[in-house]
């Protein structure tokens, strides 16, 4: 069987808001800017799930110092081993109208450390005090026949982002993408 054997369902519902401006991009360049945010179908700023993802996966195994509990919430590959994640993170539509800022970057050349030639570029951010609701679902397996503890694992990781934050997207070592929790609701 294919299938997961599942005792239920978890939702979870975080209201994030941006502490500083976060750079999380979209496929193309736009009108005015080299590098732009995204924005779903409907033409709304949004933060996609897989943007999400990893930055929490990174907060879980900071909080709790071990990788392969984190990989048990998170799912992984090695080899024919690993499985799919029990965690399913939602795609996060920014609420209200946000209006994107316009930042302007220069090109390092990574050798010398100086402003490389012809190398100016737009980007587009989310600015600081944007609110967005992140969502997730934990599946949780029939029984936790290998005792994995995936709520306490959820929990903990919750923990960690309403305490800490959470750093995503580009420009991480510039000020940019510092995101907190604001309240949990499961």
């Amino acid at each position: 069987i294919m299938a997961r054997q599942l005792d239920g369902k978890i939702e979870v519902a975080v209201k994030m808001k941006t502490e500083t401006p976060v750079s999380v991009g979209g496929l193309s360049a736009g009108d005015a800017v080299d590098l732009e945010v995204a924005v779903n179908g409907k033409g709304e700023y949004y933060i996609p799930g897989t943007s999400l993802m990893g930055p929490l996966r990174a907060r879980l195994e900071q909080v709790i110092g071990d990788k392969d509990k984190t990989n048990c919430l998170f799912g992984y590959q090695k080899d024919d081993n690993g499985h799919a994640s029990h965690l399913t993170i939602e795609d996060a539509v920014l609420k209200g109208k946000v209006s994107r800022e316009i930042r302007d970057g220069v090109g390092i050349c990574r050798h010398t450390g100086a402003a490389e030639d012809k190398k100016k570029y737009t980007r587009a951010v989310l600015p600081r005090g944007a609110e967005f609701t992140l969502r997730m679902s934990l599946d949780v397996p029939k029984g936790d026949t290998k005792n994995l503890n995936l709520k306490g694992l959820l929990r903990c990781m919750l923990d960690g982002i309403k305490k800490d934050g959470l750093l995503l997207g580009a420009g991480k070592t510039r000020g940019l993408g510092k995101i907190k929790a604001e309240s949990v609701c499961a």
